[in-house]
């Protein structure tokens, strides 16, 4: 109930104004705090605030800032907006958001994990537009992932 409520305040700081970020910050940093593991999640966090759970660790490659990657995943945020997923996308790790560098540099090939990206391993104060001008991602946006690595070319 509590998450529900949460969650209901979340969407409705969305939709009141674009302009005032403030609140949506704090509610991200706060549910990022209370992301805590549980006695049937078990969540790691590294020092710069990335959280990650492992369903499976691979044993293949481990990507470099230098590789290609495939991957299956898919991204949402706190109140469950879903903004992007793939099946087998390829793409550089060079070219992903903090947060996926750092989690790809701890995974092998065949890892299946889900990861919390603070907004300053995303896409920061910023956030991303569409082509529209409207937020795809507003800023100060935690970042969910699951992502499953299929393969990995390292140069």
């Amino acid at each position: 109930m509590k998450r529900l409520i949460f969650l209901m305040v979340a969407v409705a700081v969305l939709c009141s104004c674009d302009k005032d970020f403030e609140t949506w910050k704090n509610l991200n940093t706060k549910w990022l705090e209370e992301n805590a593991p549980t006695d049937t999640v078990k969540l790691e966090k590294t020092a710069s605030g990335l959280q990650y759970q492992v369903f499976h660790q691979g044993y293949g490659a481990v990507p470099k800032l230098s590789s290609l990657v495939c991957v299956t995943y898919k991204g949402w945020m706190i109140d469950g907006t879903v903004f992007d997923s793939g099946k087998s996308v390829w793409m550089s790790v060079g070219n992903t958001v903090l947060g996926w560098k750092e989690a790809l540099g701890k995974m092998n090939q065949g890892s299946h994990w889900k990861i919390y990206v603070p907004y300053t391993l995303g896409y920061g104060s910023e956030g991303t537009k569409t082509m529209f001008g409207n937020y795809k991602i507003p800023p100060y946006t935690t970042l969910i992932f699951d992502i499953e690595l299929v393969d990995v070319i390292n140069y």
